[in-house]
Order: structure tokens, then sequence, then C-alpha cells
């Protein structure tokens, strides 16, 4: 089994998921639910997310995870910039990245509308486009939040980034990305974002895990051994 998540002991783990996804199952709100579980069991702030984030009903974990893609190779690929290093981010700073019962890897939050460290970034860039040289997509556009200070200098690095590798692409800051995502008619997709992937219309790849895979070969803990 998978070492448990360090910031509640695994009883306690196992307990308040199978609680919240019983809710969920019956029609709780997201909300209501995370909250009544969060309080019986005194979740703090990062746990709550971690339920909020990585577990959903298992209708919905199934669907998920019939849209994941296991590589880029030849595929057309719109990345969800933000989303994507913002995961590889926080596991370069130590912070605990987990799998969701819906097999996509996530991160508790700490740097939503963040870029966090400049150095962290540029090294997780590198490591995403490391990955994509070697899988060797048909071209490659990375979709960053425009209004996120600083997307257009990300953008330049990145275009930099994938210039130097010989990869065919680009970068762009762009007002939702969120809705290109999910309007994408061909091709694939980046993200680990749950409302993207469920109204994702074509093939979903968990970019940020398969980049941390290759580059440290990582034991992440599963929720899907937990719920």
């Amino acid at each position: 089994m998978k070492p448990p998540l360090p910031w509640i002991g695994i009883e306690a783990l196992r307990s308040a998921a199978c609680d919240y996804l019983y809710l969920l199952e019956r029609s709780y709100s997201t909300s209501s639910a995370l909250k009544l579980v969060g309080d019986r069991y005194r979740l703090g702030a990062t746990e709550r997310s971690m339920l909020c984030r990585g577990v959903a009903p298992r209708r919905d974990a199934a669907r998920r995870k019939e849209t994941k893609a296991s590589s880029p190779r030849g595929a057309n690929l719109l990345v969800d910039g933000h989303n994507v290093l913002f995961t590889v981010v926080n596991y370069l700073d130590g912070r605990q990245l987990f799998v969701g019962n819906d097999g996509f890897l996530r991160d508790s939050g700490e740097l939503r509308g963040s870029l966090g460290a400049s150095s962290d970034l540029a090294r997780a860039a590198r490591i995403v486009l490391d990955l994509l040289a070697a899988e060797a997509p048909e071209s490659v556009l990375f979709a960053l939040d425009g209004p996120v200070s600083r997307s257009g200098e990300l953008a330049a690095e990145l275009r930099e980034g994938i210039l130097t590798r010989g990869i065919p692409g680009g970068a762009e800051p762009v007002r939702s990305p969120d809705f290109a995502l999910k309007e994408r008619e061909e091709g694939m997709i980046a993200t680990s974002d749950s409302g993207i992937i469920d109204r994702a219309r074509v093939p979903v790849l968990d970019l940020a895990r398969a980049a941390l895979d290759r580059a440290f070969s990582p034991d992440f803990p599963d929720l899907a051994l937990v719920v």
C-alpha cells in the first residue's frame, strides 16, 4: 500500500474520505459534505482541500478515467499551463501531492493565483518541456491565464524552451484557458482540473504526473486505495 498522507493518520483519512464520498453519492453538495466531514474530523484547510480536490463520486471518477490519455505522442496538445506548472512547482517545493480517486494527480492548491519562486517555476517548465520533447507530440500550445501576474514573461520563457527543444508549438496568455480547453474538439488537452475534465470533448493528459514520473519516479499516495 502507498504511504499515508502525512498531515492526518491513515485511519482518520480513510474514515473522512469514505464519509465524504458517501455524502457526495447521496446528492449532498460539495460544500455541505465538506463542512460536515471537515467539522466532524476537525480537518484543517489542507485536509479539506485534499478531499474536495481528490475525492469524486464513483461514477464521475470512472468517467474521468475513461477520458485519460497515456501519452501525447503524435497529438496536437493544448496545455492548461498554470494548472500543470503549479502542480510541478508544489512538488519541487516539497508539498504533498496525491492521486485522486479519478486517477489524476493533484496538489492542495497552495499556489493558486501565485507563481511562487521564479527558480522553481523555471525548473518546473524545464521538467515539463523535457517530457514533451521525449514524447514528440505533433504540436503543443500552452494556454496561460492572462490575469495571473507575469503570464506574459512565462509565455516568453516557454516559447524559448519550446524552440530550443525543437517542439512545434508555442505559449500564449489568454483571457479564459478553461473555455478554450473545454471547447477543444480535436487533438488532446492537458490538465488535472476536474471541472475541465468533466466537460472535455477530447482525451485528457495528466501532464504534470507524466513529467514528474519521468524526472523523479515518485510514489504518490493514491486516494483510490482509501475510498
